[in-house]
This record gives structure tokens, C-alpha cells and sequence, in this order.
């Protein structure tokens, strides 16, 4: 109807260019006073209203748009909302964190104490083991004077056999020459005595004779039956000396296997030792292996952290710039309705002149533009009645959601707290179980050097009371020997059989003797080789340790950087919050585009804030000397050395023998 009624008035034949030309006031008519550019300014009017159409056309498009933006918009909030909550999750969780550290670094501070004074404690007990190293020096010493002295007694004692040997074969010529002589003056005897009594009759003075000659063979054989007597004691005598010789003999045999006993229970016990020593190694590198574990997950979650805020610094940036471009476009918007009043109330004032002017023929027209007047007019009245609805509708909406994201954060956030607490609960209580245990491998490693050290130091003594034992033994065993060889020179020089059958066993049992020395000085030099190695994998192992205690202190170290960070994180965290707390509360008081900006601005400032945290985190201002890298490179090092230190026991056990298997 519109078309039709604006097609009504064109003219078939238009004015000349020089009438359209000329000035308002030239083209009036005197008579009517109504222009000649009526025509003219009819179709201005027209184009006029077709571009108002337009306008308005597009404004109905744009309630559409403004309805898809809110959408996006709220999308966009509840996005700024979810990490928001991230954000003030990981600021309550590192502020727990802050607080463990605290108490770690505590934890940290003791255990340095205890550690010196363990070290010193240490020192002392290095001190005293090497004086007992000394003293054992020196025993040894001792003792290879006493070899040699007992060498130079064994050669002596073996010269004197010698001779005692050469004695008794001489003794026993003589005797024997002795015996013959006996039996040749008895056979003379006897054949006197036929003579004399075949020739008892022819002469009384050689029976006299004879038993003068008998009464003198009786002294001789009285004397000879003293002389043999005599012996005998003698050779009871010597029997008795051997008696005493064998008894000696069988306790120096019973002092060697209770020394062998002694030997074989300090080797047991070096074997539960090392068994000790092997199993608490184990447990320090399964502790080293968890602590590395969970310090690998920190650092994961630390990087996670760091890509999640950056990804929500990147889209909230976007999100404000695409809010700055829509205000933008609603200024815009505004201005063009602005200025579509101005250019309708200019065509009110212009239809009035022309309708003062044109009483009958413009009527139609009046009436016509009228009605599309009044709808030019009626549509800003409908397009604010629409916005003020949809205004009321969005804040409605908008009310509800925060009340309903409000609350679920709230229940997140319990949760969260719940979960928290319980985590740092097990973890305080992993901590103090650590913690526990490291005291008690201290105590229990202090105690057993202590108790190496006093049974060294007993060993020691024994030692010391076993080679004075064995001093007075072989002193008064040399004395015996001489008086004993002494009185053998003193004695008979006529021996028997059975005193040279005695001095071969003496022989053989002084060479038996002779054989057991010579082992049990190698058994001893044994002993000497492995305590020797045993103290070696001693100071090794205390090494191990003092390098333990230097990697925990680096780790400490690494836990103070790991502090600083999480303040920085901390510090950012607040502020950002802070911001946008200071941004939501005016944005529900106000109208919808200064809410909007009031929006922007805020999430603008967060941003900033967040990236200037993320900056601070990844910057490399805070990493120190002994991080990562040291850390890892000391870790690997260590379980060398505990490798290295338990195939040595292995393979020292292995050649050991019996305390090997």
C-alpha cells in the first residue's frame, strides 16, 4: 500500500534543471504560496523514508544479534567463572602448600641439627677407630716380634735336640760296649769257678784267692745294680718331664681352637653386619625412588598449571576484545538512532509547512505519511519496550546463574577444602613415618658403629691378653726347656732304649707343634687381610651416608626455590581475584552497556594480572644453582656408589670362605 501511494504522485513530466536550481523563495507562488519544488521535495521525503525503512530493518536484525550476543556473552561469563574457580582453587591449594613447606623447612632446620651432631658424633667415633687402628698396628707389630723371637727359640730348641740326639746315640755305644764287657768278665768268671772247683783239691791258696776275687766281683756288681737303679730313676724322671711336655702341649691346642671359636663368632657376626648394612641400603634407595616420583609429579602439576593459565589468559583477552568491538558497534547503533530522531522530527516540521500550504491536494499525501510517521514513531518506542523486556529477562536470567553458579562453587569448593585436608593429613603423616625412620636409621647405625667400636675395642684387648698369655707361655716354656735340658746334660751318661723311643716322640710332637703355629699364623694374617677390607667398606659407607645428608640439603634448597614460586603464583592469584570481585559487584547495579564495560575493563586488569603470574613462573628469575639437573646427576651418583659398595661385599664374601657363604 505504501508503493502504491508514493507511486500515485510522480509526475509524467519533471521540472527543468533551472527551476530546481533556483532559491526557495523564488520558486513560492504569490498566489498560493506553495513552491514549484513540491514535486522535488516529496521524492527527497520518499527516499527519505525507504532509507528509514532500511534502518529499521536492520534494527530488527539487530535484536536478533544482541539476543545471540547476550548468549555468547553469558557462555563467555560462565567460562570466566569455571576459571575463576580454578584460579582461587590453586591459590587455596598453594597457600596449603605454603604452609606444609613452613612446617617442612622446620622439619628441615631439626634435621640439619641432629645431623651435625650425628657428624660430630662421627668424627669422634673416626677418631676412636683410628687409634684402634693404631693400637691394632702396633699388636701386630708386637706379634711379628714374638714370631721371630719364637723362630730363633724354635732354631735352638732344634739344635739342642740335635745335640741331645748325638748325646744319647753316644750314650747308648757305651752303654752297650758296657754290657759287653760285663758279659765277657762274667764268662771269664764262670770259667774260673770250673777251674776252681775242678781244682779245689790241688790247692786251697787259689780258693782263697778266688773268693777274694768273688767277694770284690760282688761290690762291683752291688756297684753296678746302684748305677742301674739310678738310671731308672732317671728315666722315670725323663717320662715325667714328658708327661708334664704332652700336657702343655694339649693346652696350647685347646688355646687354638678357642681362638678359632672366637674367630668364627667375629665372622658371623661381620656377616649379620653386612646383611644389616645391605638391607638399609636397599631402603634408602627405594625412599630416594619415591621422593624422586613425587617430585616429578609437583613439577608435572606445575607445568599443567602454567599451560591452563596461560590458555585462560589468551581467551580472555579474546573475550575482551570481542566485548570492546561490540560496544563499539551498540555506540554506533546509538548514533544512527540518535540521528534517525533528529532527521524524523525535521520531516515533522516540513510536513506541517507543506500541509498549511497544501489544504486539498496533499491531504491524501498527509494522511498517508502521517500513518507511516506514527510507525517510524511507534518502532523506537517498540524497540526500547523490546530492550527494556529483554533487559529484564537477561538480568533475571543473569541472577539466577550466579545464584546457581555461586552455590555450586561453594560445594566445589567444600569438596575441594575435604580433599585437601585429607591429602596433606596422609602426606603429614607420610612426612612424619619418613621422618621417623630416617631417626631410627640413625639411631640404629650410631648404635651399631658403637657397638663395632666396643667390640673392637674388646678384640683388641683380648688380643693384647692373648699375646702376654702367650709371652709368659713361651717365656716360661723356653725357661722349662733350658732347665730340662740342663738337667738332661747333668744326668747319666749311660742311657736306655727307651729313653732315646721318648726323645723321637718329643721330636715329632715339637714338629706337629711346629705345623700348628705355622697355621695359625696364616689363619691370623687372613684375618688381618679381612679386617682390613672391612674397615675399607666401613669408611666407604660413611661416605655414602655424608653424600646422602649433602643431596638432602640440596633438595631443601630446591624446596625454598619451589616456595618462592608458589608466593609469586600466590601474590598474582589475590590480586586477580581482587579485580574481579571489584568488577562483578557495580556490573549488577548498572544498565546493560555500562555493565558491559565495566565487565571488560575488570576482565582486562585480570588478564594482565595473569600473565604477569605466568611470566613471573616461567621466567627462570627464581631457578638456583642445585635444582633439577644436580639433583638427578647426585641421585644417579649415589646408587653407583651403593651398586659398586654391594658387589664389592659380595665378591669380598664370595672370597672370604666360610664368612662368604
Amino acid at each position: 500500500m505504501e508503493d502504491q501511494s508514493v507511486r500515485r504522485f510522480i509526475p509524467e513530466h519533471p521540472l527543468p534543471k533551472e527551476i530546481q536550481e533556483m532559491k526557495r523563495d523564488d520558486t513560492v507562488c504569490q498566489f498560493c504560496g506553495v513552491s514549484y519544488l513540491i514535486h522535488n521535495e516529496m521524492k527527497a521525503l520518499e527516499m527519505r523514508v525507504k532509507e528509514v525503512e532500511k534502518q529499521l530493518e536492520y534494527y530488527k536484525g539487530s535484536v536478533k544479534r544482541e539476543e545471540q550476543l547476550k548468549v555468547k556473552v553469558a557462555s563467555m561469563e560462565e567460562e570466566s567463572d569455571k576459571l575463576s574457580r580454578a584460579l582461587q582453587a590453586s591459590e587455596q591449594r598453594t597457600s596449603i602448600l605454603d604452609a606444609d613447606l613452613m612446617s617442612k623447612q622446620n622439619q628441615i632446620e631439626e634435621l640439619k641439627r641432629k645431623n651435625d651432631s650425628l657428624k660430630i658424633d662421627k668424627q669422634n667415633d673416626l677418631s676412636q677407630l683410628r687409634d684402634l687402628v693404631k693400637f691394632l698396628s702396633r699388636s701386630q707389630r708386637d706379634l711379628q716380634i714374638q714370631r721371630t723371637g719364637l723362630k730363633d727359640l724354635k732354631l735352638f730348641v732344634e739344635e739342642k735336640n740335635e745335640a741331645f740326639s748325638e748325646q744319647i746315640t753316644n750314650l747308648s755305644t757305651d752303654v752297650a760296649l758296657f754290657c759287653m764287657k760285663f758279659l765277657e768278665e762274667k764268662h771269664k768268671l764262670l770259667e774260673k769257678l770250673t777251674r776252681c772247683e775242678t781244682g779245689k783239691t790241688f790247692a786251697e791258696e787259689a780258693l782263697q784267692k778266688s773268693v777274694v776275687s768273688i767277694q770284690e766281683l760282688s761290690s762291683k756288681c752291688m756297684l753296678l745294680e746302684s748305677k742301674v737303679s739310678e738310671q731308672d730313676k732317671e728315666l722315670k724322671r725323663v717320662k715325667e718331664q714328658n708327661d708334664s711336655y704332652n700336657k702343655e702341649i694339649h693346652c696350647y691346642k685347646e688355646l687354638t681352637k678357642s681362638k678359632s671359636s672366637d674367630l668364627n663368632n667375629y665372622k658371623e657376626k661381620l656377616q649379620t653386619q653386612t646383611e644389616v648394612f645391605q638391607q638399609e641400603i636397599t631402603l634408602k634407595e627405594d625412599k630416594l625412588l619415591s621422593k624422586e616420583s613425587q617430585i616429578r609429579e609437583l613439577t608435572e602439576n606445575c607445568q599443567n598449571l602454567e599451560k591452563r593459565i596461560a590458555e585462560f589468559t589468551n581467551n580472555r583477552n579474546s573475550e575482551e576484545e570481542k566485548k570492546l568491538n561490540r560496544a563499539a558497534e551498540m555506540e554506533a547503533l546509538k548514533e544512527s538512532l540518535t540521528k534517525a530522531n533528529d532527521e524524523v522530527a525535521a520531516l515533522k516540521l516540513e510536513r506541517e509547512m507543506m500541509i498549511a500550504a497544501h489544504h486539498n491536494r496533499i491531504e491524501q499525501l498527509r494522511e498517508s505519511f502521517k500513518k507511516k510517521m506514527e510507525e517510524a514513531d511507534a518502532w523506537p518506542s517498540k524497540l526500547d519496550k523490546i530492550m527494556k523486556e529483554k533487559e529484564a529477562q537477561f538480568l533475571e536470567e543473569k541472577s539466577n546463574l550466579w545464584k546457581e553458579l555461586t552455590d555450586g562453587f561453594q560445594k566445589e569448593m567444600d569438596e575441594e577444602q575435604q580433599k585437601h585436608i585429607d591429602d596433606l593429613a596422609a602426606w603429614r603423616k607420610e612426612a612424619k613415618a619418613a621422618q621417623d625412620k630416617f631417626r631410627e636409621d640413625i639411631t640404629s647405625l650410631n648404635r651399631k658403629h658403637r657397638e663395632e667400636i666396643k667390640q673392637l675395642e674388646r678384640a683388641a684387648n683380648e688380643a693384647q691378653g692373648e699375646t702376654e698369655q702367650t709371652r709368659n707361655a713361651s717365656k716360661s716354656i723356653i725357661q722349662n726347656l733350658e732347665a730340662k735340658i740342663l738337667d738332661l746334660e747333668h744326668r747319666t751318661r749311660q742311657p736306655s732304649v727307651e729313653s732315646v723311643e721318648h726323645v723321637a716322640r718329643l721330636t715329632t710332637k715339637l714338629q706337629e707343634s711346629d705345623k700348628s703355629l705355622q697355621q695359625a699364623e696364616k689363619h691370623i694374617i687372613e684375618l688381618e687381610a679381612k679386617k682390613e677390607e672391612w674397615i675399607e667398606e666401613i669408611v666407604f659407607l660413611k661416605e655414602t651416608v655424608q653424600r646422602e645428608c649433602e643431596e638432602r640439603l640440596e633438595l631443601t634448597d630446591a624446596l625454598a626455590a619451589a616456595r618462592a614460586q608458589l608466593l609469586a603464583l600466590q601474590r598474582a592469584s589475590v590480586s586477580g581475584a581482587n579485580s574481579l570481585d571489584s568488577s562483578r559487584n557495580p556490573s549488577l547495579n548498572r544498565g546493560s552497556g555500562k555493565r558491559f564495560v565495566s565487565n571488560g575493563i575488570s576482565e582486562n586488569n585480570a588478564g594482565t594480572d595473569v600473565t604477569a603470574c605466568s611470566v613471573g613462573f616461567d621466567g627462570g628469575v627464581v631457578q638456583r644453582p642445585g635444582s633439577k639437573s644436580s639433583r638427578t646427576g647426585s641421585v644417579d651418583d649415589g646408587r653407583q656408589r651403593i651398586a659398586e659398595a654391594v658387589r664389592r661385599s659380595g665378591s669380598k664374601s664370595r672370597l672370604g670362605g666360610k664368612f662368604g657363604s
